[in-house]
């Protein structure tokens, strides 16, 4: 379980770092287009393309890691209450519900990247895309994110066992001092 929480870490946390280059160069592209579109008045070539696909990115490789360091808004009232295997319950099935759903995407995402690869399926604009380069972003994340859930839901029937006070989430983000 260390194993896969390292090897989880590094490619989660390097996924989130690609998507900050990313968000910083879609803010980029966009502001250059729109200085280019008010002094010409034409836009830039295929921005709004890359951006489609930069958004698709920038959402799907950083979700598994918001995922992975607790840091995903919830409203937890209740769970922050409860101790032992009651809360070991209640986030048993918040991670079975995650998971159902992420599932469900996986596949239909999976089976929709297939059926575009298969008959070439392209995102018409300006610029021809192929559409299986915005599936496998959504692929990507959205399979990371099931391993981050497996992860999650080893962790919750363990504690369900043993009845174990569940620990605070990791805030893989602060700093230490």
């Amino acid at each position: 379980m260390q194993h896969l929480t390292a090897v989880l870490n590094r490619t989660t946390y390097a996924l989130a770092a690609v998507s900050g280059i990313g968000l910083f160069a879609l803010a980029s592209m966009v502001t250059t287009d729109v200085l280019v579109r008010k002094t010409t008045g034409r836009p830039i070539l295929g921005v709004f393309e890359f951006a489609e696909i930069f958004l698709v990115a920038i959402t799907f490789l950083a979700m598994p890691m918001v995922q992975f360091a607790g840091r995903q808004l919830k409203v937890d009232i209740l769970a922050t209450r409860l101790r032992g295997r009651p809360a070991a319950v209640v986030r048993l099935i918040e991670v079975v519900a995650t998971g159902v759903m992420f599932s469900v995407l996986a596949w239909s995402c999976g089976h929709e990247w297939l059926k575009a690869h298969a008959g070439g399926f392209l995102r018409r604009g300006m610029i021809e895309i192929p559409t299986t380069i915005l599936l496998s972003f959504i692929l990507i994340g959205t399979v990371l994110m099931l391993v981050v859930l497996v992860r999650e839901l080893i962790a919750a029937l363990t504690d369900l066992v043993t009845g174990h006070d569940l620990p605070p989430p990791q805030d893989a983000l602060a700093v230490e001092t």
